[in-house]
């Protein structure tokens, strides 16, 4: 069991093009779009399919971001993967301030590294990206929301 559980194993099942309910890896596309920190920090890693958002202005964990919760953290434990192969990259809405995005972000990678370590998962990483690879346009509060968002990748 312990084998078909595995990192590789679990990336042998994706490429496959099978999955299962909850959690799984994706793998990255091989076109990237420009050659930014947010490629850097997903060469050659794989993303969790769990994406942890947060609602419109809110640093709340809801009851939806607290189920994703509870399922990467299982995930990830299923895996073994280590903190230090950990990577979440934190994104926020766009206020048209650099530096407030940035900062906004990080608090939301900083909220899921905390709950994390509270389901006994080492986090690893957190990079804030701010309002960089927005999602949705940020006129709306639903795509704020959409835009909030905290992934995580497993690096080699």
């Amino acid at each position: 069991f312990d084998q078909a559980l595995a990192v590789s194993s679990q990336f042998t099942i994706t490429s496959a093009g099978l999955s299962e309910l909850g959690p799984s890896l994706i793998l990255p596309s091989g076109e990237r779009r420009d050659s930014g920190r947010y490629e850097e920090l997903t060469r050659n890693a794989l993303r969790v399919s769990t994406t942890i958002r947060f609602d419109d202005g809110s640093t709340v964990v809801d009851s939806a971001a607290s189920h994703d919760l509870d399922l990467l953290a299982r995930y990830l434990r299923m895996l073994q993967v280590r903190g230090d192969h950990l990577v979440h990259i934190a994104f926020s809405e766009g206020s048209g301030d650099p530096a407030a995005d940035e900062q906004s972000s990080r608090q939301l990678g900083e909220i899921v590294a905390t709950e994390l370590r509270r389901r006994l998962v080492a986090p690893g990483d957190v990079v804030a990206l701010g309002a960089q690879r927005p999602l949705v346009e940020d006129d709306t509060p639903v795509g704020r929301g959409i835009n909030r968002r905290v992934e995580t990748w497993i690096r080699p």
